[in-house]
């Protein structure tokens, strides 16, 4: 797995086990087009490993497209700016804060549920493509 894809694999780690829930209506699309529901068990900088019912299934980072975990999409608060970072393999998201520190970045993500820290991801800044302040 290349450096770029390492880094956006561990970004969406953090970011997941920050959000994740414990219901068992999670979804997951893969690259090939097939849709599953069921059961998100782990996460790790390799893939995801997934129930639907019988024993879980692995899948790799390479293979994954789209995990939805069911949580409602909060819009941003009128009047928060807003900064979109996109990575060098493509991948975009948006954050509260983005501060550049040396050959290294952090990225705050908005609030989540009220009893969740929030989501601080640390980049290396080889893997930053592009920050749009005020997006």
């Amino acid at each position: 797995m290349c450096r770029t894809q390492r880094g956006t694999l561990v970004a969406l780690v953090a970011l997941l086990t920050t959000t994740a829930t414990a219901a068992d209506h999670h979804h997951l699309t893969t690259i090939a087009g097939k849709k599953l529901t069921g059961k998100l068990v782990s996460i790790d900088a390799d893939g995801v490993t997934f129930q639907e019912g019988g024993p879980p299934s692995r899948l790799s980072g390479k293979e994954l497209l789209l995990v939805d975990l069911g949580n409602k999409v909060v819009p941003a608060v009128a009047g928060a700016k807003i900064v979109e970072i996109e990575l060098t393999d493509g991948s975009t998201f948006r954050c509260e804060k983005f501060i550049i520190k040396g050959k290294a970045a952090t990225a705050t993500l908005f609030p989540g549920p009220p009893d969740v820290p929030l989501p601080v991801l640390e980049l290396p800044l080889s893997n930053v493509f592009s920050i749009l302040r005020g997006a």
